[in-house]
């Protein structure tokens, strides 16, 4: 005979199945910005549709997974695809490319380009492409820096037009082998000009015994 679940035992399982969901993405949007590229908001760069958009960079460690645009108010309008690649060195092999698509964060300026994490990128150079491929939009506008975080200035290839001493504001993003690492670093960072009882095990014991007597009060609270 099968037993009716209670509206207690129902509401732990759903509970649960949120606590798991924020976990999931969580997990998912983990990674680290390459900490000494600061995205800027400075002259700006447009392209126009079935134009191309090229900046070379060099990713300063393993485990690239994605790339961060900043894109001029509105950034990609609603029917607007950016198709983007990423390609090695000499700007011929396409060893990644996917769609642009708006940063997690609630920004019009922010977008991300995300692939499939590239184990062994340290020190190597790479060529991002970004092509402008509309069904009513006609322009974008790509933010650019003066900043030198990289050796060669961007360059729309379609037009042959490049703009000395500009670089696109973009900026690496990375994430490590295995998870524990992800924490660790995540750990490491937030340490950083914090005083020593919120710093490294002590700033885990405090998430750690958050998070614990967080959801065992929400349990309690629900069972009673």
């Amino acid at each position: 005979m099968k037993k009716n679940l209670t509206n207690k035992q129902i509401y732990l399982a759903i509970f649960a199945l949120i606590i798991l969901s924020i976990l999931f993405r969580f997990l998912t949007l983990l990674s680290f910005p390459q900490s000494n590229i600061v995205l800027e908001k400075g002259e700006m760069m447009k392209q126009k549709d079935q134009e191309t958009m090229q900046q070379i960079f060099v990713a300063n460690r393993d485990g690239l997974t994605q790339v961060q645009v900043l894109l001029r108010s509105p950034g990609l309008e609603k029917n607007s695809h950016m198709k983007m690649r990423l390609l090695d060195e000499t700007c011929m092999m396409i060893i990644r490319e996917n769609n642009l698509r708006n940063a997690f964060i609630d920004s019009n300026n922010l977008f991300t380009f995300k692939f499939s994490r590239l184990a062994d990128s340290a020190n190597k150079t790479f060529c991002l492409q970004a092509t402008l491929e509309p069904k009513d939009a006609k322009s974008v506008r790509f933010y650019t820096t003066t900043q030198k975080y990289f050796s060669y200035p961007a360059e729309n290839i379609t037009t042959g037009e490049k703009i000395d001493g500009q670089f696109l504001s973009i900026r690496p993003v990375y994430k490590n082998a295995h998870l524990w690492q992800d924490l660790g670093e995540l750990n490491q960072r937030m340490s950083q000009y914090k005083p020593f009882f919120l710093k490294h095990g002590f700033l885990s014991l405090i998430t750690i015994a958050f998070l614990v007597l967080s959801v065992g009060l929400v349990v309690v609270l629900i069972t009673v």
